[in-house]
């Protein structure tokens, strides 16, 4: 894309809000420089992996503190757009488990303007409310409007590539990106150090029950998909007694 700033307009967009969880914590305890170059890490390596930022990509990605907003232009196809949005936002989100942090977000589509590091437009609003108060839980959630792009999609004869496999349905009745889909391409070694960073928060945040529900249900989607995937692979699940959250596919 060009340097250059076009004549500020809305155009229709599916929009990604992202929040990093606990990293408001990080900023102010003892650790607070160790903790910045881990999170630093952390962005660049998801940045590398998967917002791929180059002048000719179709989508524009704005970073401010421990937030991130994705724009993709809807040019022709709604659907196929979402499939790769949703890979992106995957993509990010899964890279970031790496460095042990774990992300709330909300996917919305509307007007949108972006350039440079500015954003604004109604999707973006949609997409922080649904973040900040629909997600609740280490998850990007849909809207309604974004869920009915993917369920007229899948009712194609060819739905676009990654859609389904990408979408999971909570016991809440929220759609949500379905991020280990990703792992599926390192195999069972990622998996078993996402076990074993999903594990290790567990046991940090038991001073915080409010937190530790978030682990808790984040230990309850890594099960869902390692059963429903590998089930043949115990080792894979997290051991609880309190695993009470249920799963299906979209």
């Amino acid at each position: 894309m060009s340097d250059a700033a076009p004549y500020p307009k809305l155009s229709r967009q599916l929009c990604v809000f992202l929040d990093v969880l606990g990293s408001g914590l990080l900023a102010v305890d003892s650790k607070a420089a160790s903790n910045l170059r881990r999170l630093h890490s952390a962005v660049e390596l998801a940045h590398g992996v998967a917002m791929r930022k180059r002048r000719s990509a179709p989508y524009n990605v704005v970073t401010f503190t421990d937030n991130l907003v994705l724009g993709w232009p809807i040019a022709d196809d709604p659907a196929t757009e979402l499939a790769k949005t949703l890979r992106e936002a995957a993509a990010y989100q899964y890279a970031l488990t790496r460095f042990g942090f774990f992300v709330r977000g909300g996917l919305a589509v509307g007007g949108l303007y972006m350039h440079s590091e500015f954003v604004f437009g109604p999707a973006l609003i949609e997409a922080y409310e649904q973040e900040h108060t629909v997600a609740l839980q280490p998850r990007i959630v849909l809207s309604k409007d974004v869920v009915t792009i993917a369920r007229g999609a899948l009712r194609r004869k060819r739905p676009p590539r990654f859609l389904r496999g990408l979408l999971a349905v909570s016991g809440d009745g929220q759609i949500f990106v379905n991020y280990l889909e990703i792992a599926r391409e390192d195999g069972r070694a990622e998996l078993l150090r996402h076990k074993q960073r999903v594990e290790a928060e567990l046991q940090r945040k038991t001073s915080s029950p409010r937190i530790w529900e978030k682990y808790r249900w984040l230990a309850d989607y890594h099960n869902y998909y390692c059963q429903s995937n590998y089930p043949r692979q115990p080792d894979l699940v997290i051991e609880s007694s309190s695993i009470t959250t249920a799963f299906r596919s979209f």
